[in-house]
């Protein structure tokens, strides 16, 4: 479609302009591209200004690609990237452990689980 290739285009010309890339968000939200959405939800938290921007728009993207995406290992992958830049957020580790033990993964949970708490 010749507006979402604009609006990427004028997104990836055009970084730091707020209101192309809420609109770009918007378009991919309101026509449920969930991926590109995910996409552009990662690429803002390698450009966040904070830590905890960072980390709330992996959360977003993780929470997308568990649902309605319906992929347990990106969500995985985000929220790993998430706690690698708040590794004492402990919320967060709870969110992976649950996401680890939606995805059939048990083991791992109780080892991460147990790594966290001693390090």
């Amino acid at each position: 479609e010749l507006c979402q290739q604009a609006l990427e285009l004028g997104h990836r010309e055009c970084l730091e302009h707020a209101e192309v890339r809420d609109r770009l968000e918007r378009f991919y939200t309101e026509r449920q591209l969930w991926r590109p959405l995910t996409q552009l939800l990662e690429q803002d938290a390698e450009r966040a200004s904070s830590r905890a921007e960072s980390v709330a728009c992996l959360k977003r993207a993780a929470a997308l690609y568990r649902d309605p995406v319906g992929d347990l290992e990106l969500a995985d992958a985000a929220l790993r990237k998430a706690l690698a830049i708040a590794p004492d957020d402990l919320t967060l580790l709870g969110e992976v452990a649950r996401n680890l033990a939606a995805n059939g993964q048990h083991g791992i949970v109780h080892l991460q689980a147990s790594l966290h708490l001693w390090v």
